[in-house]
């Protein structure tokens, strides 16, 4: 199981957004899907070039598309930034159902 931290940058990322339930709701997704295997569950995006770390994107979609760029170091995911993506473009993502199961599933009611 590895730790899941912010940066400032995300944490700043985060306090931009103005809806409380969506950073709930994203800091809820965050934690319960990069805690296990974060290197399985994100798509890999690059190398950054100064520090030779990788970094991951998880898009995340409820409504709207949310990306979260990580970058895992030894048992720790560090996530680096939170980018707002508009609304869904998956075929799927936005429908009420599917919002319904994601916010069920994280104990949203």
């Amino acid at each position: 199981m590895y730790y899941v931290l912010f940066t400032d940058a995300a944490l700043e990322d985060l306090e931009a957004l103005n809806d409380p339930r969506t950073k709930s709701i994203i800091i809820k997704i965050v934690n319960k899907e990069l805690k296990d295997s974060p290197k399985t569950k994100g798509k890999p995006v690059g190398r950054e070039k100064v520090s030779g770390l990788f970094f991951y994107e998880k898009r995340f979609f409820f409504g709207a598309g949310y990306r979260v760029y990580y970058n895992v170091i030894n048992e720790s995911v560090v996530v680096d930034k939170i980018e707002y993506e508009g609304t869904s473009m998956v075929k799927g993502a936005s429908t009420k159902k599917t919002q319904r199961k994601v916010l069920k599933r994280l104990g949203f009611d």
